[in-house]
């Protein structure tokens, strides 16, 4: 009972672990999930505030690039009203400009230079700016092909925003977004506003996610344009690593933790058709985030682990009251099983369930077992008499027995006699065979000298047959040779004779 108790207990505490796991691990992806949700929220109204002045720049340089194709005569006079009309729409503006090549917009740059509302090259250009309240203005373009705000949308042909600079004359954190002025396909100038980047400040510092968190915002080249870091504001950031800085570059979506433990959610910030965007950084502590996770589900797990050991009482006190009887039904087999039971032992019946069941086949088995035995007493009585009868016989059938052992041991003396007798004939009869077999031998060794003699005489025979052939061969040759030299000496004579 105690082990299936543990084990129960051990079953619903995996339980509950795994059920308590789970929902940490979900609340966790439920917490990454809200901070990005707020890290779009946060980048979509960074990107608005951007894009109004985008869009008003980009109407500004449309509008301007309109009077250049129309080229009134006071068209210099109206691209001057229309850039002072877009001061008062923007209180992020610090000012507005739009600035021709030189001699880009009318060719009248000598004619007008020096003249009213125009620089001593006469260039067309115009500065509209706010400064201690008061709008003023500058003429021209003085200085101004050197700058990124006007040489990197005149190079690609595209609209720019900078990175963020500090304003040597009014001393506040400003970027320029600037679009390029293209008339017929050509870019003959740039128009662009100069942005006051403290409004936001004020709104990353109105994000703190679960009370602790931060918003920082980013430049393209990862300048800190806002963030809880004031020391920082306008420099490199020393505490992003590279990989970070190179996804802001590019203008990926990334996720990081650093060291102190910190989540950090990067998102760009992407402004028109700008190719450099900006990026929203929104920073949570996980601990804080995940603080009422933790607290309800140690709340969940006590409210279970007390849930769990009310049941495991229940369950006791059900199961001790249920099991009673069968306490009392193993008690009365291990007396059985002992050997000391009284087989007249009958258990009470108190219920009619399974146990009751059991209870009443116990009676009965006992009560047949009891039977039983009586019937193995009388049989046990009738089988002792037949054994002491049984003994009777024994005895009789062993004297016989010893009569008889006696009889054969005189038969096996007589038969042990003639085997002796045997052994001596067979012995007699193995030496006639050991010299008939001698006899044998020699016989084939005479045989056998006579066929190497018969054989031998035949070979000298063969022989004298082939020296009488090579005899008479040889005598062939003689009487050839004979007449040979009969012819030599008659050829001999012949020529002797013709010698003389």
């Amino acid at each position: 009972m105690i082990g299936s108790g543990l084990l129960i207990l051990i079953g619903f505490a995996l339980l509950i672990g795994l059920n308590a796991y789970a929902h940490y691990q979900q609340a966790r992806e439920q917490v990454r999930d809200n901070a990005r949700l707020l890290s779009e929220r946060e980048a979509g109204n960074v990107q608005r505030l951007l894009e109004s002045s985008y869009h008003a720049v980009e109407t500004l340089a449309e509008a301007a690039s309109a009077v250049k194709r129309n080229l009134p005569a006071n068209g210099r006079q109206l691209v001057s009203e229309m850039t002072r009309a877009q001061l008062p729409h923007n209180p992020d503006a610090v000012g507005y400009w739009v600035i021709w090549d030189p001699d880009a917009f009318d060719g009248r740059d000598k004619e007008l230079a020096g003249s009213e509302h125009n620089d001593k090259q006469g260039r067309s250009g115009v500065y509209w700016f706010n400064k201690g309240g008061k709008v003023d203005v500058v003429w021209g373009g003085e200085g101004v092909d050197a700058s990124d705000y006007y040489k990197l949308p005149k190079a690609s042909g595209k609209p720019v925003l900078t990175e963020p600079y500090v304003d040597e004359d009014i001393k506040i954190l400003m970027g320029t977004l600037a679009i390029p002025l293209q008339v017929d396909g050509k870019v003959l100038g740039v128009a662009g506003v100069d942005l006051a980047l403290g409004h936001l400040r004020e709104l990353a510092a109105k994000v703190k996610p679960y009370g602790s968190g931060a918003m920082s915002l980013y430049s393209n080249k990862g300048i800190m344009l806002a963030g809880p870091e004031q020391g920082l504001i306008g420099k490199p950031d020393p505490s992003l690593p590279a990989e970070i800085k190179q996804a802001i570059e590019s203008g990926k979506e990334v996720q990081y933790e650093t060291a102190d433990g910190l989540w950090h959610f990067v998102l760009p910030v992407r402004v028109g058709d700008i190719a450099q965007p900006w990026a929203v950084r929104i920073s949570i502590p996980p601990a804080a985030a995940l603080a009422p996770v933790w607290a309800a589900t140690w709340e969940s797990v006590a409210v279970s682990v007390a849930i769990l050991l009310l049941i495991l009482l229940l369950l006791g006190l059900t199961l001790t009251y249920l099991l009673r009887p069968l306490g009392r039904l193993q008690s009365a087999m291990t007396e059985l099983a002992s050997g000391s039971g009284d087989l007249t032992r009958q258990l009470a019946i108190v219920s009619s369930d399974e146990i009751g069941a059991a209870a009443s086949a116990f009676n009965r088995f006992t009560g047949s077992l009891h039977d039983m035995m009586l019937d193995v007493r009388g049989h046990a009585a009738g089988v002792s008499g037949s054994v002491r009868t049984m003994t009777v016989d024994i005895g009789q059938i062993r004297d016989s027995s010893a009569r008889q052992s006696e009889a054969a041991n005189a038969t096996a003396a007589s038969v042990e006699e003639l085997s002796v007798s045997i052994s001596l004939i067979a012995d007699a009869s193995k030496s006639a065979e050991r010299l008939a077999h001698e006899a044998g031998g020699m016989s084939a060794q005479v045989a056998d000298s006579v066929h190497a003699t018969s054989r031998e005489i035949s070979g000298i025979a063969d022989t004298v047959r082939g020296l009488a052939k090579v005899m008479s061969g040889l005598q062939q040759r003689s009487g050839d040779i004979s007449s040979i030299i009969n012819v030599i000496r008659d050829i001999a004579d012949q020529t002797n004779l013709l010698a003389l």
